[in-house]
């Protein structure tokens, strides 16, 4: 398989966890999307550069990938 499928398939197999849980921690709506779209984007760099067998719990690394950008959010919200 190859980095393009294995992100397909991790993608719609953790979206409906993923997404309500950044939802609900973003401030509004508009920006959820972005840090999603930066979650994903940094899977998909991960998988190139590693392989894709290196993702062995992908749920369990899509939440930390999910933490540290919306710790990046807030950080950014509060230099502001």
């Amino acid at each position: 398989m190859d980095v393009e499928e294995q992100f397909r398939k991790l993608y719609e197999e953790t979206y409906s966890t993923i997404a309500p849980m950044v939802i609900a921690r973003c401030r509004q709506t508009a920006d959820a999307g972005d840090i999603l779209q930066e979650v994903y984007l940094e899977l998909y760099r991960i998988l190139q550069r590693r392989g894709v067998n290196y993702v062995k719990e992908p749920k369990a690394l899509l939440k930390r990938l999910v933490r540290q950008k919306l710790f990046r959010y807030y950080h950014t919200l509060a230099r502001r």
